[in-house]
């Protein structure tokens, strides 16, 4: 995977840190921020990032998730320029008690709630 890739993941997974790490979402968008910045002003922070990115099990499996999908068919384009934070979209349960389901490939369908049997609902 290109450093290009790394950057963007670590761009894109920043919004939805609080769902992924809890508490910890300032102190993991702390560091990605300081190594974006790093990276801004020529140096190659892959490694480090994706370490950061690997330390906790939600931000690893998001990462992952995004990762192994070619970019060509992943559920969002970054937007031309230097600032741009990303959203994926997210889904939950109606109700609100299960994980939530973020999709990362346009051609997954959106799944059903396995506990209550609904379909998944898109949250913003």
């Amino acid at each position: 995977m290109q450093e290009e890739e790394v950057l963007a993941a670590a761009e894109a997974i920043a919004p939805h840190l609080s769902v992924l790490v809890g508490d910890e979402a300032p102190v993991v968008q702390a560091e990605l921020d300081a190594l974006l910045a790093r990276a801004a002003a020529g140096e190659s922070v892959k490694v480090r990032l994706l370490k950061v990115l690997a330390e906790r099990k939600g931000t690893r499996e998001w990462t992952r998730r995004l990762l192994d999908i070619p970019p060509q068919v992943r559920a969002y384009e970054p937007l031309p320029g230097k600032e741009h934070r990303v959203r994926l979209p997210r889904y939950t349960c109606p109700h609100g008690d299960q994980d939530p389901w973020f999709r990362f490939d346009v051609r997954d369908e959106v799944p059903i709630c396995p506990v209550h049997r609904v379909a998944y609902v898109r949250v913003d």
